[in-house]
């Protein structure tokens, strides 16, 4: 190993280092870098990214027990709006109908739709657009329209 190559490997270790310390609490699962002759390729399995969890409902106040979850039906990324420019599907305070989209979530490179079994209004949105998010996993909480009997 010659003298040059020597003095670029503790560089290049802490190059890499401080990328995947930038990286940490993100949902990027691939990165690659070129500077010369370095060539750096970063990846993480889906299943080692942190799963990112919205604000939640604090536990001290009791949900109204007519409130129903929307779960993800899904693991994957999960989107308010259908592209950056878009509105999102729905806020807090939304009035949704059965079966109406309210969010998507990117698995396999593939958007899938997430609707409501429920009319009602939305009440909470637990989950932060582009976080990841697991099946089953409550996304938001919508209040039903009129008697659930």
């Amino acid at each position: 190993m010659n003298e040059q190559t020597a003095d670029a490997q503790p560089a290049l270790v802490r190059l890499v280092a401080d990328l995947l310390a930038q990286l940490a609490g993100t949902i990027v699962t691939e990165c690659e870098f070129r500077a010369g002759d370095h060539h750096v390729l970063l990846r993480r399995s889906l299943a080692s990214v942190a799963i990112a969890r919205g604000p939640s409902v604090p536990e001290e106040e009791a949900l109204p027990v007519s409130w129903q979850p929307i779960l993800s039906p899904l693991t994957g990324i999960f989107f308010l709006t259908e592209s950056p420019q878009s509105p999102p599907f729905v806020t807090v305070g939304s009035t949704i109908t059965q079966r109406q989209v309210v969010g998507l979530i990117e698995s396999m490179k593939m958007y899938n739709p997430v609707e409501t079994e429920v009319a009602g209004t939305v009440r909470a949105i637990l989950v932060q657009a582009s976080a990841v998010v697991e099946k089953g996993q409550v996304l938001m909480y919508v209040e039903p329209d009129g008697d659930p009997g």
